[in-house]
This record gives structure tokens, sequence and C-alpha cells, in this order.
């Protein structure tokens, strides 16, 4: 090919690239006129105010629809009024304040710093998610360095390996991905409207058909989330986490907004590894050494002589000195034996080796501190967690644990509360110095007590938080851990199902929030956590009333209209519920809470048609959601749909062998299609 016929060709090239692009620009902008598809930002503006919310869908470009991660509704008015000081808080689920985001770091931080600035309107932004990690943490930051921010707090690094672009991404069809430029075309095409709409398209028309039978968990997809300690690929891990690091960082500065850097803690003391792996060229002669001294530890434990154990221990550490559970072991006998600076160090260890890596390892916090020492002239400000939290630590051997964790690195309130206390000193600083303005001289941190009462964090609030906390670690990952053993020293013991002492912590809570609604009644999570205790208390008018004036507030939140609709339809007001559910699905058409109580919705409205076509949705954005496949599975069955019923109530029986429900509607179901009785006979 000559040189003016190649040029020919890529001037044509260019040329239809260019159509191609302005085609699809135009296609863009026409969707966007006729409201077809939706933003995938992570801030959005508020129908109908001047302000920003967040965005139901922005979890879109990172997890299936299936993980249910929503962020937290806020009210960000816009512009920011003059004279008032506006926090943002970045990072994973730790910051996010899972499992109960109303009681999250941020919102202590918020009241710690109206206490110190009596009558300056703070607002402290949780602009955090659960399961991101620092790629998607930094794309929220350039969004929020546009909000009207006076200060980021950093507060992230727990999900560097297990998260979207980790090399041991849980996330289905991200294992390994590393943050290349592949995930990146991807989030690029999920923002695209025309690709929206031919996804939607393309699951309404299949809406009619059978949803796929749930795969059996595979155990070995938990094995390939588990990363030793020396594996290679955590190098690139570091190095993305550094380059995103500085890339905030930057960014801020070139926005002229100070940052506060804080060191990510973690429970040390209580936690012990979730997995361990042995020295990579441990041989079999050493491998049979190694169990044997573990199998002696573990009978010499029952003895009770903490010398004799460290000397089991110290042989097994020469043998293979990379596994975890060993290393945390040796830390709680050398506690025991009252070494409590080599206890300390094995502990640590034990941390990092965890080969199942949710936790910020020591390199992450190294990394924090080598990147934000030293740089407040450049509005860097660093707080070292980690070793803040060492000082306040209850445990003799000076390490976090149940005193301040729900579990590995999850906040409990006491955990937040002592979180904000120590970030408080750097944001009050640079409140003063951005606004020109003192600290009131007699104020004082408010204690948890205080921060509590602010909060509604009553008896009844704790009861509902400890059962979040219950089901969150139903999670095969997280078992063989036990529910009842975290936050062990803050918990409140008592009975939910003792009607007598769950109407007297209603009535207290009843009363607390009623007082702080009135004082607070733009607070969105006191008139949420409300309307939950309206609902547990079956009062259902007085919750949809609290629901409404939500969502007048914000009107694109998916959870609040989807419990309205639920309410709705509890009442028998099925046209009601109907329509706010829609609207839920309007906003975020692949919740399959909503996709749900659609279903339960029209079925009651007489749809039946309606409701297979909904419970079928769900699962297929959700086959695992047993609600829905036993939904489905019955209302088949009851239709006399019985060849249809069939492979869902297998479904359900596989999910879950004790509903006897589901056995006994298959065996029938079995018997009336004329279908053979054989693959009962193990019942």
């Amino acid at each position: 090919m000559n040189r003016s016929n190649w040029r020919a060709r890529s001037l044509l090239g260019v040329l239809g690239l260019g159509v191609a692009l302005a085609g699809v620009a135009a296609t863009e902008g026409l969707l966007a006129v006729l409201g077809v598809g939706r933003s995938l930002d992570f801030f959005v503006p508020i129908p109908g105010a001047a302000a920003w919310g967040t965005n139901p869908r922005f979890p879109e470009l990172y997890f299936a629809p299936s993980y249910a991660i929503q962020p937290d509704p806020v009210f960000i008015s816009d512009p920011k009024s003059p004279g008032s000081f506006r926090v943002f808080v970045l990072g994973g689920s730790a910051a996010f304040g899972d499992v109960a985001p109303e009681y999250a770091f941020g919102r202590s931080l918020q009241v710690m710093l109206r206490a110190r600035f009596p009558g300056l309107p703070v607002q402290v932004v949780n602009a955090a998610l659960p399961g991101i990690d620092s790629q998607a943490v930094r794309t929220i930051a350039s969004e929020a360095l546009t909000r009207g921010a006076d200060c980021l707090v950093i507060y992230m690094g727990n999900n560097e390996v297990v998260g979207p672009h980790g090399p041991a991404t849980l996330i289905e069809g991200m294992a390994g991905a590393g943050g290349g430029a592949g995930l990146g075309l991807g989030r690029w095409l999920r923002r695209l409207r025309i690709a929206q709409s031919l996804d939607l398209l393309t699951e309404a028309g299949r809406a009619r058909l059978a949803p796929p039978a749930p795969e059996p968990l595979d155990p070995a997809r938990y094995l390939r989330t588990q990363l030793a300690a020396d594996d290679p690929r955590l190098e690139s891990v570091y190095a993305r986490f550094r380059d995103n690091l500085e890339a905030i960082l930057a960014a801020a500065r070139d926005a002229g907004v100070p940052v506060v850097l804080s060191t990510v803690a973690s429970n040390l003391a209580d936690w012990p590894p979730l997995a361990s792996r042995h020295r990579s060229d441990l041989s079999a002669d050493e491998l049979r050494a190694f169990d044997r001294a573990w199998d002696e530890a573990s009978e010499r434990e029952q003895i009770g002589d903490p010398r004799v154990l460290l000397e089991v221990y110290r042989r097994a550490e020469s043998i293979d000195d990379r596994h975890a559970a060993l290393q945390f072991r040796m830390a709680s006998a050398l506690k025991n034996a009252g070494s409590l600076d080599e206890a300390r160090e094995h502990f640590v260890r034990a941390r990092d080796l965890d080969a199942q890596r949710y936790r910020a390892d020591s390199r992450i916090n190294d990394t924090i501190r080598s990147v934000g020492g030293g740089r407040s002239d450049q509005g860097v400000f660093l707080v070292d967690m980690e070793r803040a939290f060492a000082s306040h630590a209850v445990d003799p051997v000076g390490l976090p644990g149940g005193d301040f964790f729900y579990d590995h690195a999850h906040l409990n309130f006491a955990g937040n509360h002592a979180v904000a206390s120590i970030l408080q000193r750097a944001v009050a600083a640079i409140a003063s110095h951005r606004l020109s303005i003192e600290a009131s001289a007699d104020a004082r941190v408010p204690s948890p007590r205080q921060v509590a009462s602010r909060l509604v964090f009553g008896d009844w609030d704790r009861v509902r938080v400890d059962h979040r906390i219950t089901a969150n670690f139903q999670n095969p990952l997280l078992a063989g851990r036990e529910p009842a053993a975290f936050d062990t020293r803050n918990r409140r013991t008592g009975d939910w199902s003792q009607a007598g002492y769950r109407a007297r912590i209603q009535g207290e809570a009843a009363e607390l929030y009623g007082a702080a609604m009135e004082r607070w009644p733009m607070d969105l999570h006191i008139r949420r956590n409300a309307a939950s205790l309206l609902v547990d208390m079956a009062r259902f008018e007085l919750a949809a009333t609290q629901l409404e004036l939500l969502l007048d507030r914000v009107p694109n939140v998916v959870e609040w209209r989807t419990t309205l609709g639920a309410i709705q339809l509890q009442r028998g007001e099925v046209q009601q519920a109907i329509q706010a559910l829609e609207q839920a699905l309007q906003v975020d058409p692949r919740n399959v809470a909503a996709r749900v109580a659609l279903g339960d919705a029209r079925l009651a409205a007489g749809d039946p048609e309606g409701a297979v076509r909904s419970y079928r949705r769900a699962l297929r954005i959700h086959p695992y959601l047993i609600e829905a496949r036993a939904r489905l599975a019955f209302l088949l069955f009851d239709q006399e749909r019985y060849e249809e019923s069939i492979p869902q109530l297998e479904a359900l029986v596989r999910m879950d062998p004790a509903a006897t429900r589901a056995r006994e509607r298959l065996r029938e179901a079995i018997l009336r299609s004329g279908g053979p009785t054989l693959a009962l006979e193990d019942d």
C-alpha cells in the first residue's frame, strides 16, 4: 500500500469514527431529553430542589444488582450557604458505617464539630460506599470536590485486594481485573443511555421466560479470593493504591480543598485470621511436622500452661512462619504469659498474613503515612488512626478489639465515636482557618452518651443493629464466627421475642424519636429510623407519613419507596402500593426488593401473571433470592402450572433443604404432572 492510499484510508477511518461518535452523542442527548436512561454519577440533582443527593444507581458501575449496595441518602444544598462548613467522608464500608450508616463516624463527627462551633452550619456528607476500593473512591472524590467541599476526610484501604479492582475480588466477572482498561471501558459503556436502554429492553423481553436455576455455590470461589502475603500480585495492589491516593490529593490541592487523611484501624486483638496459607516451598515432611506440632498445641491449650504451649508454637513457627492462624495463637499465648510487646508483634503479623485480605495491612497503612506525612503545607493532614487506637485500646496488649469493632474492621458505636473524636481536631483546625473563626472556649468533645442521645441510639436501636450484624454473619466467608461474640462489651441483653421487653423498649424509643424529630426535623436518618420503629409497632399509617415526608425531601431513595409500597399493601391500598413500587423501579429498575414487592402488589390486585413476571425479573437479577423463588414456585403451583413450578420448587429445596412446604409441593407437583416420583426417594 503506498503512502497516499494509507493516508486516505486513515482519514476515512478518523472521519468514520468521528461520525459514529457524533451519532452516539446525538442519540445520548435525545434519550436524555426523553428521560430514557439515568446518570451513573455518584451525586445527582434532587428533583424539585436546588440540591444534590446520592445516586442509587452509582453502584452499577462496580457491582451486580444482586449485591444490593446503595449509597447513604443525603441532601446537599446547591449552592452551599455562605459561612457554612461542608465535609465529605470518603472510603469503603468502615467509613460508610456498615452495618448502621446512621451511626457512622461522620455522624458523630458532625455532632462534635457543631459542639465546637455553636451556631455554625456544619454538614458532614457520607460519600463512602461499602465494598469499594481506592479507584472508586477516586471517582467519588472528583465529584465531591465540585459540590462545595471545604474538607475531605479519607478513611480507606480495607478493600484494595477484594474490592472491584483487586486481584482477589469476589465481584462476579471481575476476578483479577486489576483495574485495567477493560474495566474502564465497561464502566464507560454502562454510563451510556443507549446501553442502558438496550439492557432494559432485553431484560423486559425475558420476563416471560422461566428464570435460570441457581448454580450451587462453589466453595472454590472463596478459595480464589485468598492471597498469601508473598503473592506477587500484591505489589500491583500497593502501587495502584498509592497512585490513586496521590491522584486524590492532587485533585484536592488543585481545587483548594484540604484533606484529612487517616490510616485504617482494624480488629487485631479479637479477630482471628479468616484464612491461612502455608509457606509455598514447604515440603511434605515439613508439612507433616507442622501438623504434628499444631495438633500437640491444640492438646496443650487444654492444659493451660502458656510456657509449654509457646515451646510447641515456636517449634511450628520454625517450620512455617507464614501461617496466619499460628501467629494469632502464638500472640494469644504470649499475652497470657505476660509477654505483651512480643504478643503485639504477632497479632499484627497475624493480620498481615491473613489470606482473606479484608483488612488494611501494614503496607497499606505505611503507604498512607508515606504519602500523607509532612504535607500540611499542601493542605494534607495525616491522622494515624491505627496508632491512636492502640493508645485507646482497653486490651492489656494495647491493640483494639471488640471494644471498638463489630467484626474485623467495621466500627461499633464506641469505635465510631473514637474515630470521630480523633479526627475532629484536624477537621476543626481546618474549619477555624478556612472560616476565620475560633472554637468555643468551653467546648468539650461530646461523650459517647451525648452523641448517642443526639443520634438516637437507645436500647431498641441496639437490638435492631445487633439483628443486622447477625444477618451479615450468615455470609459463607465468615462462617465459624459467632455473632454473639461481637461487640460483647457494648451489647445490651434482652430477648426481642418477649412481648413485654419489646413493648418497653419500643415505647422508650418512640419518646426519643418523637423529641428528636421535633428538634431536628431535617435529619433524614432519625426520621427513617422512626418510620422503622413505627412499622415494628404496627403503626403503619404513621410510618407511611414519615416515609412520605422523607420522599418529599429526597424523592429518589428506592428503599424508602419500596418500604412505603409494602406498608400501603399491608393497609390494603393496593393501587397506591403499585404506584409507589413502580416509581421505585423507575429510579432503579434492577432493585430486587422493589421487584418482589411489586409482584406481591400485583397478586393482591388480581393480576397473577403480572406477579409471575415481577418474580421472574427479580430472579434474573438475583437467582439466589429465596423470597422471590418461593413466591414464584408457590404461585405457579397454586395456578396448577405444575410443570413450570417443578424446577422452581427443586431450586428452592436445593437452596433450603429444610423447606418442608416446598418438598411437599414438589412431590405433589410431580405426581400431578405425571412425572416420576423417583426424584424424591431420598426423602
